[in-house]
Protein backbone atom coordinates (compact mmCIF):
# COMPACT_ATOMS: atom_id res chain seq x y z
CA UNK A 1 0.00 0.00 0.00
CA UNK A 2 1.64 3.29 -1.08
CA UNK A 3 2.01 5.73 1.76
CA UNK A 4 3.21 9.30 2.26
CA UNK A 5 5.03 9.56 5.57
CA UNK A 6 6.30 12.64 7.42
CA UNK A 7 9.40 14.39 6.11
CA UNK A 8 11.86 15.61 8.75
CA UNK A 9 12.55 18.77 6.70
CA UNK A 10 8.87 19.70 6.31
CA UNK A 11 8.30 20.84 9.87
CA UNK A 12 6.63 24.07 10.96
CA UNK A 13 7.48 25.51 14.38
CA UNK A 14 4.94 27.83 16.01
CA UNK A 15 4.85 29.74 19.28
CA UNK A 16 1.08 29.35 19.64
CA UNK A 17 -1.80 27.86 17.67
CA UNK A 18 -5.50 27.23 18.08
CA UNK A 19 -5.06 23.46 17.54
CA UNK A 20 -2.22 21.72 15.71
CA UNK A 21 -4.65 19.15 14.25
CA UNK A 22 -7.00 21.86 12.99
CA UNK A 23 -4.05 23.85 11.61
CA UNK A 24 -2.86 20.90 9.50
CA UNK A 25 -6.31 20.29 8.04
CA UNK A 26 -5.83 23.30 5.77
CA UNK A 27 -5.67 22.32 2.11
CA UNK A 28 -2.40 24.20 1.68
CA UNK A 29 -0.58 21.57 3.75
CA UNK A 30 0.18 18.42 1.82
CA UNK A 31 0.76 14.97 3.40
CA UNK A 32 4.28 14.77 4.79
CA UNK A 33 4.04 18.09 6.64
CA UNK A 34 4.13 18.32 10.43
CA UNK A 35 3.73 21.14 12.92
CA UNK A 36 4.94 21.69 16.48
CA UNK A 37 3.77 24.43 18.83
CA UNK A 38 4.75 25.57 22.31
CA UNK A 39 1.18 26.55 23.15
CA UNK A 40 -2.24 25.33 22.04
CA UNK A 41 -5.17 27.59 22.80
CA UNK A 42 -8.06 25.35 21.82
CA UNK A 43 -6.66 21.83 21.84
CA UNK A 44 -9.01 18.93 21.21
CA UNK A 45 -9.06 15.41 22.55
CA UNK A 46 -11.12 12.37 21.70
CA UNK A 47 -14.93 12.45 21.92
CA UNK A 48 -14.99 16.24 21.62
CA UNK A 49 -13.07 16.63 24.87
CA UNK A 50 -10.70 19.55 25.42
CA UNK A 51 -6.93 18.97 25.64
CA UNK A 52 -5.67 21.65 28.01
CA UNK A 53 -2.04 22.69 28.18
CA UNK A 54 -0.36 22.37 31.55
CA UNK A 55 3.06 23.31 32.85
CA UNK A 56 5.88 25.51 31.67
CA UNK A 57 7.19 23.17 28.99
CA UNK A 58 5.03 21.07 26.68
CA UNK A 59 4.96 19.81 23.13
CA UNK A 60 1.96 19.99 20.82
CA UNK A 61 2.58 18.11 17.60
CA UNK A 62 0.56 17.01 14.57
CA UNK A 63 1.60 15.24 11.39
CA UNK A 64 -0.32 14.61 8.17
CA UNK A 65 0.17 11.26 6.44
CA UNK A 66 -1.64 9.68 3.49
CA UNK A 67 -2.57 6.11 2.60
CA UNK A 68 -3.70 5.34 -0.94
CA UNK A 69 -6.01 2.65 0.37
CA UNK A 70 -8.90 3.50 2.67
CA UNK A 71 -8.72 0.02 4.24
CA UNK A 72 -5.82 1.13 6.41
CA UNK A 73 -6.43 -0.11 10.01
CA UNK A 74 -6.61 3.34 11.62
CA UNK A 75 -8.14 1.92 14.82
CA UNK A 76 -4.83 0.35 15.85
CA UNK A 77 -2.66 3.33 14.87
CA UNK A 78 -3.24 5.21 18.13
CA UNK A 79 -1.85 2.29 20.15
CA UNK A 80 1.21 2.01 17.93
CA UNK A 81 1.90 5.75 18.07
CA UNK A 82 1.72 5.44 21.86
CA UNK A 83 4.08 2.48 21.71
CA UNK A 84 6.65 4.37 19.62
CA UNK A 85 6.47 7.42 21.90
CA UNK A 86 6.97 5.11 24.87
CA UNK A 87 10.10 3.66 23.21
CA UNK A 88 11.52 7.12 22.54
CA UNK A 89 10.88 8.39 26.06
CA UNK A 90 12.32 5.33 27.77
CA UNK A 91 15.38 5.46 25.52
CA UNK A 92 16.07 9.14 26.26
CA UNK A 93 15.11 8.80 29.93
CA UNK A 94 16.01 5.21 30.91
CA UNK A 95 15.46 5.96 34.61
CA UNK A 96 11.75 6.38 33.82
CA UNK A 97 11.40 2.92 32.24
CA UNK A 98 9.55 1.49 35.23
CA UNK A 99 7.31 4.53 35.65
CA UNK A 100 5.98 5.05 32.12
CA UNK A 101 3.12 2.97 30.74
CA UNK A 102 1.02 2.87 27.57
CA UNK A 103 -2.60 3.56 28.50
CA UNK A 104 -5.17 2.13 26.07
CA UNK A 105 -6.50 3.53 23.87
CA UNK A 106 -4.51 6.74 23.44
CA UNK A 107 -2.46 7.94 26.43
CA UNK A 108 0.93 7.67 28.10
CA UNK A 109 1.01 7.52 31.88
CA UNK A 110 3.75 8.19 34.39
CA UNK A 111 2.79 6.11 37.40
CA UNK A 112 -0.93 6.97 37.75
CA UNK A 113 -0.84 10.33 35.96
CA UNK A 114 -1.49 11.17 32.33
CA UNK A 115 1.48 12.91 30.75
CA UNK A 116 0.66 12.49 27.04
CA UNK A 117 -2.34 12.03 24.78
CA UNK A 118 -2.87 11.06 21.14
CA UNK A 119 -5.66 12.12 18.77
CA UNK A 120 -6.09 10.40 15.40
CA UNK A 121 -8.36 12.05 12.82
CA UNK A 122 -9.10 10.54 9.42
CA UNK A 123 -10.65 11.94 6.25
CA UNK A 124 -11.32 10.03 3.05
CA UNK A 125 -10.44 11.86 -0.15
CA UNK A 126 -11.24 9.84 -3.22
CA UNK A 127 -9.33 6.58 -2.93
CA UNK A 128 -6.95 7.99 -0.32
CA UNK A 129 -7.15 8.26 3.45
CA UNK A 130 -5.69 11.40 5.01
CA UNK A 131 -4.67 10.80 8.62
CA UNK A 132 -3.68 13.53 11.04
CA UNK A 133 -1.87 12.29 14.13
CA UNK A 134 -1.97 14.72 17.04
CA UNK A 135 0.26 14.33 20.10
CA UNK A 136 0.41 16.41 23.28
CA UNK A 137 3.05 15.89 25.98
CA UNK A 138 3.30 17.63 29.36
CA UNK A 139 7.07 17.84 29.76
CA UNK A 140 7.61 19.90 32.91
CA UNK A 141 5.55 21.95 35.31
CA UNK A 142 5.40 23.00 38.93
CA UNK A 143 1.63 22.91 39.36
CA UNK A 144 0.19 20.44 41.84
CA UNK A 145 -3.16 18.98 40.82
CA UNK A 146 -5.75 17.01 42.81
CA UNK A 147 -5.56 13.26 42.24
CA UNK A 148 -8.99 13.41 40.61
CA UNK A 149 -7.59 15.47 37.72
CA UNK A 150 -5.10 12.76 36.81
CA UNK A 151 -2.54 15.24 35.39
CA UNK A 152 1.21 14.74 35.52
CA UNK A 153 4.51 15.75 33.92
CA UNK A 154 7.23 13.74 32.27
CA UNK A 155 10.13 15.45 34.04
CA UNK A 156 10.78 16.78 37.53
CA UNK A 157 13.19 19.49 36.34
CA UNK A 158 13.16 22.01 33.51
CA UNK A 159 14.49 20.57 30.22
CA UNK A 160 17.08 22.19 27.96
CA UNK A 161 15.92 23.72 24.67
CA UNK A 162 17.96 21.17 22.75
CA UNK A 163 16.07 18.36 24.48
CA UNK A 164 12.71 19.79 23.44
CA UNK A 165 13.84 19.99 19.79
CA UNK A 166 15.20 16.45 19.95
CA UNK A 167 11.93 15.12 21.36
CA UNK A 168 9.92 16.89 18.67
CA UNK A 169 12.03 15.45 15.86
CA UNK A 170 11.73 12.00 17.42
CA UNK A 171 7.94 12.31 17.17
CA UNK A 172 8.33 12.45 13.38
CA UNK A 173 10.04 9.07 13.32
CA UNK A 174 7.58 7.72 15.92
CA UNK A 175 4.55 8.50 13.74
CA UNK A 176 6.24 7.08 10.64
CA UNK A 177 7.27 3.87 12.38
CA UNK A 178 3.81 3.37 13.88
CA UNK A 179 2.19 3.74 10.45
CA UNK A 180 4.58 1.24 8.86
CA UNK A 181 3.97 -1.34 11.59
CA UNK A 182 0.20 -0.99 11.17
CA UNK A 183 0.59 -1.81 7.47
CA UNK A 184 2.47 -5.07 8.02
CA UNK A 185 0.24 -7.86 9.32
CA UNK A 186 3.19 -9.95 10.43
CA UNK A 187 4.40 -7.14 12.69
CA UNK A 188 1.06 -6.18 14.23
CA UNK A 189 0.74 -9.10 16.67
CA UNK A 190 4.34 -8.75 17.89
CA UNK A 191 3.86 -5.04 18.46
CA UNK A 192 0.60 -5.63 20.33
CA UNK A 193 2.46 -8.03 22.62
CA UNK A 194 4.96 -5.25 23.34
CA UNK A 195 2.14 -2.80 23.99
CA UNK A 196 0.43 -5.15 26.43
CA UNK A 197 3.67 -5.95 28.27
CA UNK A 198 4.07 -2.20 28.90
CA UNK A 199 0.38 -1.45 29.34
CA UNK A 200 -1.09 0.46 32.25
CA UNK A 201 -4.04 -1.94 32.04
CA UNK A 202 -2.00 -5.14 32.07
CA UNK A 203 -3.91 -7.70 34.15
CA UNK A 204 -6.03 -4.92 35.66
CA UNK A 205 -9.65 -5.57 36.60
CA UNK A 206 -11.96 -3.63 34.30
CA UNK A 207 -15.59 -2.70 34.71
CA UNK A 208 -17.40 -1.76 31.51
CA UNK A 209 -20.77 -1.82 29.82
CA UNK A 210 -21.75 -3.48 26.56
CA UNK A 211 -25.17 -2.11 25.86
CA UNK A 212 -26.96 -2.30 29.20
CA UNK A 213 -24.93 -5.27 30.39
CA UNK A 214 -22.21 -4.66 32.94
CA UNK A 215 -19.09 -6.79 32.62
CA UNK A 216 -16.29 -7.24 35.14
CA UNK A 217 -13.09 -8.97 34.15
CA UNK A 218 -9.34 -8.88 33.67
CA UNK A 219 -7.65 -7.25 30.70
CA UNK A 220 -5.66 -9.94 28.89
CA UNK A 221 -4.52 -8.28 25.65
CA UNK A 222 -5.59 -6.60 22.43
CA UNK A 223 -7.13 -7.72 19.16
CA UNK A 224 -5.35 -6.95 15.89
CA UNK A 225 -7.80 -4.05 15.49
CA UNK A 226 -6.62 -2.53 18.76
CA UNK A 227 -9.66 -3.54 20.84
CA UNK A 228 -9.09 -4.33 24.53
CA UNK A 229 -9.85 -7.96 25.45
CA UNK A 230 -11.46 -8.47 28.85
CA UNK A 231 -11.99 -11.94 30.30
CA UNK A 232 -14.48 -12.59 33.10
CA UNK A 233 -14.01 -15.16 35.87
CA UNK A 234 -16.27 -17.54 33.94
CA UNK A 235 -13.94 -17.41 30.94
CA UNK A 236 -16.22 -15.25 28.81
CA UNK A 237 -14.26 -12.79 26.64
CA UNK A 238 -15.32 -9.36 25.46
CA UNK A 239 -13.68 -6.96 23.01
CA UNK A 240 -13.95 -3.26 23.86
CA UNK A 241 -13.59 -0.72 21.07
CA UNK A 242 -13.26 2.24 23.43
CA UNK A 243 -13.54 3.23 27.08
CA UNK A 244 -17.16 4.40 26.83
CA UNK A 245 -19.52 5.51 29.60
CA UNK A 246 -19.10 3.53 32.81
CA UNK A 247 -15.61 2.26 31.94
CA UNK A 248 -13.57 1.96 35.11
CA UNK A 249 -10.22 0.50 36.13
CA UNK A 250 -10.94 -1.27 39.40
CA UNK A 251 -7.35 -2.25 40.17
CA UNK A 252 -5.22 -5.36 40.26
CA UNK A 253 -6.68 -8.84 40.58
Amino acid sequence: MPITLLYIDKGIYLESVDSTNTYLKKEEFQPGVWVSSKEQINGRGRKEKVWNSYGEDKIFFSGKIEFTDTRFPASVLSLFVGSEIFKVLTKIFPTLSNELKIKWPNDIYKKDKKIAGILIECEQKGNSLIVIVGIGINIFGTEIFPDSQNIGFLLDSKPKTTLMKNLTENLVSSVNQAALIALEKERIEKELEFVYSNSYLKEKIIKAYIGERQILGKSIGFTTDGFLIVETKTGEKFELLDTGPGFEVIGNE
